[in-house]
């Protein structure tokens, strides 16, 4: 499978584009999968592999979440881009879990926000996929 979607960091956000598909099934693979590392108690290895996945899932470039408008576009750019942003908060949120281990500080993202967090994203992307 391609996993490069973002191709002059730019992803058409069709549901005519396989591309598109691609990536959004991609992300409701990962997210289901994280989902049963949780649920089998591997919160730390899930973690690990969103974080891990993040950046194949993402545009190439430092500042995506300032360029997003230039990053997506199409009909369903929206709901993508909120899926996108999701994402892309709960990975600044365990970098910060990660730096706090290192510096000595106690920031955990709790099991039940990561549980909340694989939900929606899940949703979001089933809503789109069974769009007519």
């Amino acid at each position: 499978m391609n996993t490069d979607f973002f191709e002059n960091n730019m992803l058409e956000c069709n549901k005519n584009n396989p591309q598109y598909i691609q990536y959004l099934t991609g992300l409701k693979d990962l997210f289901q999968n994280i989902s049963k590392m949780v649920e089998s108690g591997k919160l730390d290895e899930s973690k690990e592999f969103l974080m891990d996945k993040y950046g194949v899932l993402s545009p190439k470039i430092d500042q995506a979440r300032s360029e997003i408008n230039k990053i997506f576009f199409g009909p369903l750019k929206d709901s993508t881009m909120e899926i996108y942003l999701r994402y892309s908060d709960i990975y600044q949120e365990l970098s910060d879990e990660r730096v706090s281990e290192l510096t000595g500080y106690d920031k955990e993202i709790s099991i039940n926000r990561l549980k909340l967090f694989i939900m929606q994203e899940i949703r979001d992307i089933e809503n789109i996929l069974n769009q007519q």
